[in-house]
Order: C-alpha cells, then structure tokens, then sequence
C-alpha cells in the first residue's frame, strides 16, 4: 500500500501541511514545471530530497514516448462526449501497451470525482482499471487535492483503488 498522498499547491502549503499532519498523511507536493513545450507537466518535489523528482505528464500519445515520464493522469477528463456503443475513457490497448514497456504508471485522479459529472468519470475510472489490469500496467490513485479539506487517506484511497477494480496498488 501507498502510504502517501499527492497534493497540488496553490499558495496554500501551510494549510496542506497543517491538515495533513491533523489527518497522519504524508503528503508531497507537484508543482507545474515551465516548460516551452504545448504540454504542461508536472513535476513531483520533496522538500527533504531535492533531487527526487518524478514527471508526471498528461495523457498524449509523445508522453508516453517519451523516456522521462514516470506518471500519466487525466484520462477521465480527457473526452468530452461518450459514444453510443462504447466509453471513451482516454486510454486504449495501444496506450497501456506502450505505458508497459516504458514502464509507466498510470494515475487515477480521485479529485475527477467532484466534478459536476462524476458517474461519467467513475465510469471511465473503471474501464481504465481493467484495461491496466488486462495489460498489466502500474496503477495508483492519488487525491491531487487543492483544498486541505480533500486530502485523502492513503488507506481510503486503497479502498477507492478497489472499488474501481484495482485489486492492490502494482506501483
């Protein structure tokens, strides 16, 4: 199990940290990297180790090309309509196929389900799930929270894990 939680700051790394600390998380912040690319990564920082650092990219088919990505979120949100016989989660078996080779973990974004069309989201989470179970990809899910009072659990997050059809976390 993941015993940690990924947060996104907005000026508000005290109030993060403050309510992280009331709830035992640990908590680690991703800032948005300046990039002259069209994609907007994000890069994950330790405060304590400067030097870990990890990409997290958004979902385009050059991210997971590419050798630096480690991480890959967003696919809920990526389609705006569904089609009629069939979900267009963002994510297909050529997608989880590269994600496997370049050895890619795929990120689950539980901050997705506030939104105003969660069932959607929910839904596509779960497709998502078995086509990374299928093809063994690593999965994991995170809050991504902007507000302290969203911080997740690691052991919640789990259990989200599982109600989506991830049996464990494969990170």
């Amino acid at each position: 199990m993941i015993d940690f939680d990924i947060v996104i700051p907005n000026g508000n790394e005290k109030e993060l940290l403050k309510e992280a600390k009331k709830l035992g998380v640990k908590i680690y912040f991703l800032y948005e990297k300046k990039s002259k690319e069209t994609v907007k990564p994000y890069i994950l920082v330790n405060k304590k180790d400067k030097d870990s650092k990890f990409l997290f990219c958004t979902p385009e088919r050059k991210n997971f090309e590419n050798k630096k990505t480690d991480f890959i979120y967003g696919f809920e949100t990526l389609e705006k309509k569904e089609h009629y016989h069939y979900r267009k989660s963002g994510l297909d078996q050529v997608l989880c196929k590269l994600a496997k080779e370049k050895d890619i973990t795929i990120v689950f974004d539980f901050s997705k389900l506030y939104s105003k069309n969660k069932e959607q989201v929910l839904g596509r989470m779960m497709q998502n799930a078995r086509l990374c179970k299928k093809y063994g990809v690593k999965t994991v899910v995170f809050s991504f929270a902007k507000n302290p009072k969203r911080i997740q659990n690691p052991s919640d997050l789990d259990a989200f894990s599982r109600v989506i059809g991830l049996e464990k976390y494969k990170y």
